[in-house]
């Protein structure tokens, strides 16, 4: 029987919420304030980082919904 830290232990850990929040808002700021001074490849990264971190905010929604 396997007793250890797994890995959706760390995905619903509150500090990676957290982060998770910070990187989306960070992310989104970017986008709006910053969009005419940023070059294609960062906006390609802000964009990336915009929708990882807006499927795992996603994912923590749902399993709140789901399983309260």
């Amino acid at each position: 029987m396997f007793s250890g830290f797994g890995f959706i232990d760390i995905l619903v850990s509150e500090i990676t919420m957290v982060i998770g929040a910070l990187i989306f808002l960070l992310c989104g700021t970017l986008l709006i304030f910053k969009r005419k001074t940023l070059n294609s490849s960062q906006k390609a990264l802000v964009v990336g980082g915009l929708v990882v971190t807006a499927i795992y905010l996603a994912f923590i929604i749902y399993l709140v919904v789901m399983w309260g």
